[in-house]
This record gives structure tokens, C-alpha cells and sequence, in this order.
């Protein structure tokens, strides 16, 4: 009797043992990949920090009310990694009825303020970072040439293509740029002033 209880001690034992032994291997390869995605996120972030990214986020909501927060942060966050492309419009939180109105409409596109925020978003990473005082005020300490030089190089990124140069210019006078020059693109697009961009 004393036998076969250890016997069944010891099958129990063996089961457990190599069920953990099957199991711990993946806990271990789950917290690795885990670790090398945190890693790999905080790396190609530039090095910026949290509350940089916050900052920015911050910054462009200012401009921006109409586009949820979330949405402004995945945007500075995408851009961060290198990735231009503007954000699909159902992952905003918006109060515009431009916005709204897309979005129930199903529209695919974007609207001026999408690109606007996407180029003042890329014009901010240009300058490493805006001070509380906004674009324009780090725009206005260079010089008149190396500003347009850094929203022409925004805009290209964002949108693949310039505009004029003298709607350059002309945009580097206001706070947000990006809205600017997203409002001259729709001055001049398919469907004028709609508040949306056509291509």
C-alpha cells in the first residue's frame, strides 16, 4: 500500500513538473518579446520622453480641439517612428461637425484639420520639440530661410509633395502652419473650402 501511494506521489509529481517545465518556456519567450517591444517602441521614439511626447500633445491640442487627444498622441507617436501617413479618421474623438459629419457619412479621406495637425506634428519633430510658446516662436528664432526650409521638408513628408512657395511663407506667420497651409490645399483642391482635402 505504502508503494503505490509513493508511486502515486511520485506520477503526480512528474505531471506537474513537466507541465511547468512545458508552460515556463513560453512565460520566459512571452517576457522576452514583451521586453524587446518595449525596447524597440522607447528606441525609435528618438529618444523622446513621455512627457515630451505629452508636451507636443499638448501643444497641438491648443490648435486642435476639434481632434481627440488619443488621436494627437498615436499621430506624434507614428511620426516619432517614422511613419507619415495621417491617421484614419474613426480613431478620433471630435466636436467638429466636419469631423463628425465624415465619420458618420463613412467619407474616407481627411479633413484640414487631419493634415494641418499632421504638418505642424512633423514641423514639431523637425525642431526637436516645441517650447511652450508654440511654432511660430521657435520658427521666428531661426532664420526666415532655414524656417521655410523645415516646413517645406514637413510638408513633403507628410503629404509627398510641396506647395508654393509663397504659401510657405505665407503660413510661417501664424501659430499653426500646418493649419495654413491644410486650408490653402483646400482653397484650391477638387471641392474648395469644404473642409476637407481631395486629392
Amino acid at each position: 500500500m505504502k508503494i503505490s501511494k509513493s508511486i502515486a506521489y511520485s506520477v503526480t509529481f512528474m505531471t506537474l513538473l513537466s507541465c511547468s517545465a512545458s508552460i515556463m518556456p513560453g512565460k520566459v519567450m512571452a517576457d522576452e518579446i514583451h521586453s524587446s517591444e518595449v525596447t524597440r517602441i522607447t528606441k525609435t521614439n528618438q529618444g523622446w520622453s513621455e512627457d515630451k511626447i505629452e508636451s507636443l500633445v499638448d501643444q497641438l491640442q491648443k490648435n486642435y480641439s476639434d481632434l481627440g487627444r488619443s488621436y494627437l498622441k498615436k499621430m506624434v507617436v507614428a511620426q516619432l517612428n517614422g511613419d507619415y501617413k495621417i491617421p484614419p479618421l474613426e480613431n478620433a474623438t471630435s466636436t467638429s461637425p466636419f469631423v463628425s459629419f465624415a465619420v458618420q457619412g463613412g467619407w474616407k479621406g481627411i479633413t484640414v484639420s487631419q493634415m494641418g495637425a499632421a504638418i505642424d506634428t512633423a514641423i514639431s519633430i523637425a525642431l526637436g520639440g516645441i517650447a511652450a510658446a508654440g511654432i511660430k516662436a521657435a520658427l521666428g528664432s531661426m532664420s526666415k530661410s532655414a524656417a521655410k526650409s523645415i516646413v517645406k521638408k514637413a510638408v513633403i513628408k507628410v503629404l509627398g509633395s510641396s506647395v508654393p512657395a509663397t504659401a510657405i511663407e505665407y503660413a510661417l506667420n501664424y501659430a499653426s502652419p500646418g493649419y495654413q497651409i491644410a486650408k490653402y490645399w483646400d482653397e484650391h483642391d477638387a471641392y474648395p473650402n469644404n473642409g476637407r482635402i481631395n486629392f
